[in-house]
């Protein structure tokens, strides 16, 4: 529960620019300690509208926010137990994903930090919801569930961690907690190699949203398998490997989606690879596709020669995009300035040692590649 002194200062320091003069005048009325935090907790509900709807009135703890799934993300991990079931959050944070299970059935949540324990209450009663939020470690909780979901820490002092051995709580102590559920989910890192999250034995999920690969979902209830997700379409895809690649574009150029390349879907689409770019695709003919952005190829050819076309194109300052290149994008923005007002896109892709670039306008509608 907050203190009358710092709800008052988070109405009074609403709007506000957190400069020493309104920082003195606060600090007055309610208390330093209590104005500092108000002016941090507007800070990050800013940052949080764009995981959180109701951002404004909720609480925050800045790396747990970083941590914390969009909701709309976080109903997709609810959609994945059953409704009405009792569902654990072993690793509740401020409640991201806990007011989605609360919203799907009975929900308990476990966090060893009492303030974000306090903040994740706070922010389930902030969406007119309940659930059981305990101070404790949800690797010892005992309480009747017959579900679970966790999503262990990968940041330490603000910077995000990769190898399994730096999460907490410990995956695998977790994992050997959850095969025993009827349903389970564990939220990791998608940059974990295929081989450490192979070792889990279930279901792996690679999740996207807003064209991003978010997260590789564990899910215990599933058998072994990979799958690409698109949250926002609930769409999936299997993997299938690439069976060709050649060296330049045929009159299209594909870019998959984060997670049909890390989930190794590319043979899905009946296209060549692009070299070694490992997510570019191209074709004479492509169907309008949601893991597909495509593009018409305007030229190809060496990176040198890319500053003289875009003159001959009428380009203006194309965006530039890269897999397995390597190069300096801001770099070569500037080198590529073009005065033109043609939209362009310059892809770059690898060739073995051979670096290769490729012209394209803007990417095409489904609309206009209709027959």
């Amino acid at each position: 529960m907050l203190t009358s002194n710092e709800a008052g200062a988070l109405e009074a320091s609403r709007d506000l620019v957190a400069t020493a003069t309104q920082l003195t005048k606060l600090s007055k009325r309610f208390g330093q300690a209590e104005s500092a935090w108000a002016f941090g907790q507007w800070e990050l509900r800013k940052r949080a509208r764009q995981k959180f709807a109701l951002a404004d009135k909720m609480l925050f703890v800045r790396e747990a926010l970083e941590q914390a799934s969009n909701e709309v993300v976080a109903d997709y991990h609810a959609s994945l137990f059953e409704s009405g079931e009792r569902v654990l959050d072993a690793t509740a944070g401020i409640g991201g994903d806990l007011i989605s299970l609360a919203r799907r059935g009975l929900a308990v949540g476990c966090e060893i930090d009492p303030i974000r324990a306090g903040y994740a209450a706070h922010n389930l009663s902030v969406h007119r919801l309940e659930a059981d939020v305990r101070v404790t470690s949800g690797l010892t909780f005992q309480g009747p569930y017959s579900g679970a979901f966790a999503d262990p820490s990968r940041r330490v002092a603000g910077r995000r961690v990769e190898g399994m051995e730096s999460y907490a709580p410990d995956p695998i102590a977790l994992a050997a907690k959850f095969k025993a559920l009827p349903r389970a989910v564990m939220k990791l890192s998608p940059m974990l190699s295929d081989e450490v999250l192979n070792e889990f034995g279930v279901g792996i999920q690679f999740v996207e949203f807003k064209g991003e690969c978010r997260e590789a979902l564990l899910v215990f209830h599933e058998p072994a398998g990979v799958w690409a997700i698109q949250v926002e379409t609930r769409e999936r895809l299997a993997p299938l490997e690439l069976t060709k690649t050649q060296a330049g574009p045929d009159q299209l150029l594909a870019e998959a989606s984060p997670a049909a390349v890390r989930a190794h879907c590319l043979g899905q689409f009946g296209l060549a690879g692009l070299g070694d770019s490992n997510g570019y695709l191209t074709g004479d003919m492509i169907e309008a596709n949601p893991w597909l952005t495509i593009y018409p190829v305007l030229w190809e050819g060496r990176p040198t020669e890319v500053a003289k076309q875009l003159k001959v194109l009428g380009a203006s300052t194309p965006e530039i995009k890269q897999r397995g290149a390597g190069q300096d994008l801001v770099q070569l923005r500037k080198k590529w300035r073009s005065e033109g007002n043609r939209p362009v896109c310059v892809a770059l892709y690898a060739v073995g040692k051979s670096l290769h670039a490729v012209i394209t306008g803007p990417p095409l509608t489904s609309k206009s590649l209709a027959p």
